[in-house]
């Protein structure tokens, strides 16, 4: 038989993919907490929703300051749940249709991201990672924390030249801090506490501290990870 995994978080692609039949799951189902986002669902929404007993996978922020607000949250939830374990993950490739649509609006690639980039994830290994971690293994493992990458860095020059080539015109590259690049977006409408956790997240999780990429995803999967969605498909207007 095949079962959904459950989601609790705010990211429409993987509640879109967490609510379909991905892969055969013989053993106790397991859900997903995902803390990623400007709004994710506060604890006492996920206490409403989520069941304290079953075994859990809690998506976050890979990210090199772990004694932040989220590892606050990330604690607490793990003092709630009887087995969980944490992916510290990458963004994920179907996130950068935003900046599709903002570089081919205004011909700027404007992002808080360090120039060295990100090592973007594919989504749909995610939700297999997450399906590969059935209840015996969260039990083994209850407490642990992963990082997880996808299998290649990307400077954002090379994302800014992809872009170029994709949507046949010429894009700029701005990047800059949280300080610099968050006024930029409240400036053109982008309500604030979106400008500022978005221009955290992207210097959180290209922090040229953190290593470029890990091996933790092949493992998990047991293959080699897919390279990430960079452009739209010219065949494909939605770029899924």
């Amino acid at each position: 038989m095949t079962t959904p995994t459950t989601y609790i978080g705010s990211r429409p692609p993987l509640a879109e993919l967490f609510g379909k039949e991905l892969l055969p799951c013989e053993t106790t189902a397991v859900q997903v907490i995902d803390v990623v986002g400007a709004s994710p669902p506060p604890f006492s929404q996920i206490t409403d929703l989520a069941d304290a007993n079953m075994p859990t996978v809690i998506l976050s922020v890979r990210r090199y300051n772990l004694a932040d607000e989220l590892s606050s949250i990330e604690n607490r939830l793990m003092t709630w749940l009887d087995s969980a374990l944490i992916f510290r993950t990458t963004p994920i490739d179907r996130s950068i249709e935003m900046y599709w649509g903002w570089a081919s609006a205004t011909g700027i690639l404007l992002s808080a991201f360090y120039s060295n980039g990100t090592a973007w994830v594919h989504t749909k290994d995610i939700a297999e990672a997450v399906q590969n971690m059935d209840a015996s293994i969260i039990r083994e493992r209850n407490g642990r924390a992963f990082d997880i990458t996808g299998p290649t860095c990307i400077p954002m020059e090379k994302l800014r030249e992809d872009f170029s080539a994709a949507f046949n015109t010429p894009i700029t590259l701005e990047c800059g801090t949280e300080e610099t690049i968050a006024p930029i977006l409240m400036r053109t409408g982008v309500p604030r506490d979106v400008a500022k956790w978005l221009t955290w997240y992207q210097s959180s999780v290209s922090d040229p501290r953190l290593p470029s990429t890990t091996t933790v995803l092949s493992a998990v999967l047991g293959r080699a990870p897919h390279c990430a969605h960079l452009v739209p498909d010219p065949t494909d207007s939605e770029g899924k």
